[in-house]
This record gives structure tokens, sequence and C-alpha cells, in this order.
């Protein structure tokens, strides 16, 4: 993927914590840091797990996270992770060739992302972030350089219903009506105990669809998902999870309404417990 070129066809970024990921492309999460690394918290292993917390270790079987004593990703695929007191660098060494840059607000929270291609000496693309109160992502804009300045090109705007992200809306440049609607339901009886890990990461790799979800995840596990794109009828999917014994998941999976397995995600962890 061109990540120089994503941003005009809606190809963001979404949090792992909705299993769209399974239909939106397979997300990955880098943890961000608005000040230089302290040394672990007493209690924490080397490996900057603090007790009874959990991270990834591997994801569909063959991503393989690489993390530092900080508990900070350093290495996933052909991804770099560069920490400064106030950005998170993220370098695609192979395949795009690209760069991102995440500025951090104080809260460690984004205030805006950068992405230019390795030989760029200005961000093609540059995406700022609007929060709620409770910093649940509220909005997003997004702009391309063209010729000698930055240009709006398009707008994400999120819903949230008891912490749970309930509905996207995707707006071209010049639309006053969304070309993308995505509508999500929970299993309220389930809690996702993924949303600690999560909400530690920024994701790493611009998927196609519906925009950037930088530091939020919902609180429970996603079950049904409405797709609504302008001009075409509504699609419907269900998701379904396995679990460890202790409640982790092990696995999520997105099926059609025929009951047809689109595509699985399978996860393992590594924990201080």
């Amino acid at each position: 993927m061109n990540a120089k070129n994503y941003s005009s066809n809606f190809k963001p970024i979404f949090s792992l914590n909705l299993p769209m990921f399974v239909f939106l492309g397979l997300v990955i999460l880098v943890q961000s840091c608005s000040k230089d690394p302290e040394p672990p918290a007493p209690g924490n292993t080397g490996t900057g797990l603090a007790a009874g917390e959990c991270r990834f270790k591997t994801q569909s079987d063959t991503a393989v996270f690489s993390y530092d004593n900080f508990n900070r990703i350093t290495k996933l695929g052909n991804y770099e992770y560069t920490y400064l007191s106030n950005k998170v660098v993220l370098k695609d060494t192979k395949v795009d060739k690209s760069i991102m840059t995440f500025n951090l607000r104080p809260n460690s929270y984004p205030a805006n992302l950068e992405v230019m291609g390795l030989t760029d000496t200005i961000a093609q693309e540059l995406t700022w972030f609007v929060y709620n109160p409770d910093s649940s992502l509220a909005l997003s804009r997004t702009f391309v350089w063209v010729k000698d300045k930055y240009v709006y090109d398009s707008k994400v705007v999120y819903t949230w219903t008891n912490k749970n992200l309930t509905r996207v809306m995707g707006y071209g440049k010049d639309s006053v009506t969304a070309w993308v609607v995505i509508n999500m339901a929970y299993d309220t009886s389930k809690i996702d105990k993924r949303e600690p890990i999560f909400k530690k990461f920024l994701a790493y790799e611009p998927t196609i669809s519906i925009g950037y979800m930088p530091m939020s995840a919902s609180r429970h596990l996603l079950k049904d998902l409405q797709l609504i794109l302008t001009g075409e009828p509504a699609m419907y999917y269900q998701f379904y999870h396995t679990f460890d014994a202790k409640g982790k998941v092990l696995r999520e999976a997105m099926r059609s309404q025929s009951g047809t397995e689109i595509l699985g995600v399978n996860y393992t962890y590594e924990c201080n417990e």
C-alpha cells in the first residue's frame, strides 16, 4: 500500500479493539509515550510487565512482537519504532517505504499524524485528532499537501455509547453526507480483556476504509457489524470468539450472514502472572 495516497481512499488506522481488522485489514498497535522513559516500577519484570499484566506475543500466528524493557514495541514485521520525548516515529523499511510520526499531547494522546515517504522532506498527509472530554476519539480531519499548502481532504466522525464505539462515519472533502457508515453492536455481558493492552498502543498500519483510532478501545467484545456504502446495499457481519481459561481472547473471527467465515485472527500472550 502506498502510504502517501491512502487518505484519498480513506485508508486509515483502526484499533484492534474493533475486530474489524478481519474485514478492514490487519492492524497492529504500538505503545505511545509522552515523556522520556522511566525505569520499570517496582514489581515489574525485566520485560516491563507489571504484576498481572499481559501483552501480545504473536498475532495471526506469524506476526511476532518485539518489546523493550519499558514494554514498548520495537519491531513488528517491516516496522521499526522510535520513541522520542513528544512523538512516536514508525518506519516501514521494506514495503511502503514510509514514515509515520504521531506527535503527542502531554497526556500521550496523538495531536496529529504525519505521513511521508522515505525521500520526502515534508509530510504528504496530515491528520488532526479531536477528543471527547473522556479522551475517546471524536473526530479526525485529514489534509493533503498540494503544491505548496495543505488542502482539506476528508474527515471521520466517531460515536461512543457506554464506552463502546458504536458508529463510524466517513466524509469526503466535498460531501455533507457520509459515504460510509459502520454501525456496531456489542456483547455487553463480555468485557474485552484486551482493552488494557489496546489503550497503551497506537495503530501502526494504514488499512482500508474508516479512520484513525489512536489510544481508543471499546470495553466489550464486538458482536455485530453493519457496513453501509453510498449506493450499495447494507452488509452484515457477526463476530465469534474463543477464550483461554482466564478469559483472554485466543481467536476472533468474522462471519457473513450466510455463516461463512471471512477471516480470523489468533492471539498468544506473554504475561507476568
